[in-house]
């Protein structure tokens, strides 16, 4: 079988303020740090960088929650733009990215910051376990408790159950639209937990491991800040984490066709059941990641099985893998636009205003 090739979406050159900085890093022609092997390591530098800082916020809190696990809390962060709103806010659920190893609270600290300010309404980002120490489905299943216990202690903290939204980046985006369709199912439903919206920027979709599916893969493998390899020891600790055997080909896959795992899998019947009640899905791709044609894949399946407008498929074909964080870099005005067109896209699911 050919590989899903969506190239003649890539055929801008590199947005320069991108290119040079690629250049001035030294990381064009190298391999990724990801593929270092070490987790501990490549964790340590990543959250050591220097990550933009947020913009203010009137109301920022962290707060203990229980994970998936018995006595086993994890952190929120509560951004709220208002404090003193008369009326329960709207609220993003985020999940950060990082390849399910690496990523915090404070790595997109302000991401979730500018959303609360940019729609406006409150964002609880999510501080879930990471592989390989938690492989799948422990980041999955802390996620999904996360914003079930977003809707159950929605009026503790002024929020409104009825308009949550979900969003991540990259391995989030993964998170995001997972836990969506865990979420549509019988079990959530009955009890009143609807889903308004979801974001998903530049999400890993297909982790089946299959290096000749998209030709993404090899067209954006190396040069551009993530590698392939990169992604690929990622995957593997989400999946195998730190087993002293191997899985097996056949178990690899078994896990990893599974729609939790790999959203690109779930059928059209399957969307529609449990993506049929969403306002909004917005999915981002860049150009220039190597992951761009797996997610182009999921947008056009949920875009096929769900109503017209209801899915929004943005492609920067000049930008890389991670270009959302750079909202703030005044040499790259464009990530500013994407991350006002999220917001406003969030913003008309919440029924706050309307997307010109």
């Amino acid at each position: 079988m050919p590989p899903y090739n969506v190239s003649p979406l890539a055929s801008t050159p590199l947005h320069p303020a991108v290119a040079a900085e690629l250049q001035r890093r030294q990381y064009i022609g190298q391999g990724s740090s990801f593929a270092a092997g070490d987790h501990t390591a490549v964790r340590r530098a990543f959250h050591g960088k220097d990550h933009a800082k947020r913009e203010p916020v009137p109301y920022v809190r962290d707060i203990s929650i229980p994970s998936s696990s018995p006595d086993v809390s994890n952190l929120v962060r509560l951004y709220v733009p208002t404090p003193d709103a008369a009326e329960p806010l709207p609220v993003v659920v985020f999940y950060h990215g990082g390849g399910f190893t690496v990523g915090s609270l404070d790595t997109v600290d302000a991401m979730a910051a500018g959303i609360a300010l940019r729609v406006p309404c409150a964002v609880v980002s999510v501080d879930y376990r990471l592989a390989p120490e938690h492989p799948y489905p422990v980041p999955f299943l802390d996620c999904l408790s996360a914003a079930v216990w977003v809707f159950d202690h929605a009026d503790e903290f002024n929020l409104d159950r009825t308009r949550i939204a979900l969003a991540g980046d990259s391995a989030g985006g993964n998170l995001a639209a997972a836990v969506a369709l865990r979420l549509g199912e019988p079990e959530f439903s009955a009890r009143g937990i609807k889903i308004a919206h979801v974001t998903m920027a530049y999400p890993a979709t297909d982790l089946r491991f299959d290096a000749d599916a998209y030709d993404s893969y090899k067209r954006n493998g190396e040069g551009y800040g993530l590698d392939f390899a990169a992604t690929q020891w990622c995957l593997n600790n989400y999946i195998s984490g730190l087993r002293a055997t191997p899985l097996s080909p056949e178990e690899r896959l078994r896990i990893t066709s599974d729609m939790f795992v790999s959203p690109v899998v779930a059928t059209a019947e399957q969307i529609r059941d449990r993506l049929g009640g969403v306002k909004g899905l917005h999915v981002l791709t860049a150009g220039y990641d190597p992951i761009c044609d797996e997610g182009v894949r999921f947008a056009r399946n949920i875009e096929a099985a769900l109503p017209s407008g209801v899915v929004t498929h943005s492609h920067y074909p000049a930008f890389m893998h991670g270009f959302l964080e750079a909202f703030l870099e005044p040499a790259i005005p464009e990530a500013k636009a994407a991350m006002e067109d999220v917001c406003a896209r969030i913003a008309k699911s919440f029924g706050l205003r309307e997307v010109k």
